[in-house]
């Protein structure tokens, strides 16, 4: 037979083994995630991260819903009970740490306290704060394009960007995105360079935190603002089409932030040190795990 025009095809795994239960299980979470969700926005739009960051300790005391309830602006007597199932959703999504006392009248009620998780939701905090980005994708507006998600999907007429309230986010069309990149090359001086921080998408699927997360940005980019994700591939094309000579990922953090680096002549060394300083500085004003960062350099 002659030559095929078929490739070998490889087959990546994204899931670990699972029994039919633990299967089942999974399904059933996923199907009621947007459940944890609402919850998370309601406890952003309650302060209750901020309430417990003020009255507890780090290893130390911990609050019961009586306790947090009593910090809120509105009361009636079942909000004790109402905060407990928030609560414990939280908690069971190690946003929050619990642990159990018993009162003064003998009975045993649960306790809370805040996790490093739940640290990044409160306002102000050292670590930075992500709780923005909450409230922004349970705004009405941004609620009302996720609903319309297939409809952008199917329909190659609909533009996202033009018509759901477009927002200038960390990334834009292959088009724009070379664009941009074009113009820095030309402005820059023969030893310049560009430092790009950045998500960066694995070539592949896989099961993991860091790619579920960036997975999830590519599709917010998708229907917020016509922009995408890219692997660090798709990066090294787009710089060396720009006119760069050189591209490489720095440093990486959290496993998914990486700055990449497109470089003439320059040696790494300060580059690196530069690129690090900023992912610091970039993290103290609160972004979040997941993006990656370089830099390229003219010819």
């Amino acid at each position: 037979m002659g030559d095929s025009n078929v490739t070998e095809n490889h087959q990546f795994t994204t899931s670990s083994q699972q029994t039919e239960d633990g299967a089942c299980l999974s399904a059933m979470l996923l199907n009621t995630s947007l459940v944890y969700h609402a919850v998370l926005n309601a406890a952003v739009d309650l302060n209750l991260f901020e309430i417990i960051a003020k009255g507890t300790t780090p290893g130390g005391s911990f609050m019961s819903s009586h306790e947090i309830a009593a910090k809120l602006e509105t009361h009636h007597p079942d909000l004790p009970n109402r905060l407990d199932r928030i609560l414990r959703l939280l908690a069971s999504y190690s946003l929050l740490t619990s642990s159990t006392r018993t009162t003064h009248h003998g009975a045993t009620e649960i306790v809370y306290g805040l996790s490093p998780v739940g640290n990044y939701f409160v306002p102000n905090g050292s670590r930075g704060c992500i709780a923005s980005s909450t409230t922004y994708l349970f705004y009405p507006a941004m609620l009302q394009v996720l609903l319309n998600l297939k409809e952008a999907l199917v329909d190659a007429d609909i533009d996202l960007f033009k018509r759901a309230y477009g927002a200038v986010c960390h990334n834009w069309s292959y088009e724009k995105c070379l664009a941009i990149l074009s113009n820095c090359h030309k402005a820059l001086s023969p030893n310049g360079k560009v430092v790009v921080v950045e998500f960066i998408l694995p070539e592949e699927p896989e099961p993991t935190e860091e790619s579920q997360l960036v997975s999830s940005l590519d599709n917010l980019m998708f229907i917020t603002d016509g922009g995408r994700e890219r692997t660090q591939k798709q990066y090294e094309n787009l710089c060396k089409l720009s006119g760069f000579s050189k591209f490489q990922v720095a440093c990486r953090a959290f496993s998914c932030l990486g700055m990449t680096n497109n470089r003439r002549n320059n040696e790494l060394t300060e580059v690196v040190q530069a690129i690090r300083e900023m992912a610091a500085a970039l993290l103290q004003q609160g972004n979040n795990g997941g993006n990656n960062g370089g830099h390229m350099e003219t010819q």
